[in-house]
């Protein structure tokens, strides 16, 4: 995830907004598509948030 973000930051500078758009949808396919039961933070930044919260799953599960 930080190299694509790296990518991005990388290709703005140098004005290439097609290489811009196709890395930031493919940023947000990855955090669509991705499935965590933990927060994914990156240097303090929450980048992706848990999906499942285990606790309330194992609750529902057993009544």
């Amino acid at each position: 995830m930080e190299s694509i973000n790296k990518m991005i930051s990388k290709a703005f500078m140098s004005r290439d907004f097609d290489t811009v758009r196709i890395a930031q949808k493919a940023l947000s396919d990855i955090k669509l598509n991705t499935i965590t039961m933990k927060d994914y933070q990156e240097n303090g930044r929450l980048k992706i948030r848990k999906s499942i919260d285990y606790g309330y799953a194992h609750t529902i599960h057993k009544s």
